[in-house]
């Protein structure tokens, strides 16, 4: 139980959750990295953001 967290339908319902998205979170970190395709999911991320080109610094 979260301290100062009443226990009403709200309060149950957001404890719920954080409790489910620490078991997600827990499931993530558990998984073997060779199981996800690193390579893959980064170059989904290079065609879907573009750095942004910062200006040249005058010196």
């Amino acid at each position: 139980m979260i301290l100062g967290c009443k226990q009403t339908n709200v309060g149950q319902e957001l404890v719920t959750r954080l409790q489910n998205l620490n078991k997600m979170l827990d499931a993530i970190r558990s998984a073997q990295f060779d199981e996800l395709n690193l390579p893959e999911i980064n170059e989904q991320n290079k065609s879907t953001v573009k750095p942004k080109k910062l200006p040249k610094r005058e010196k």
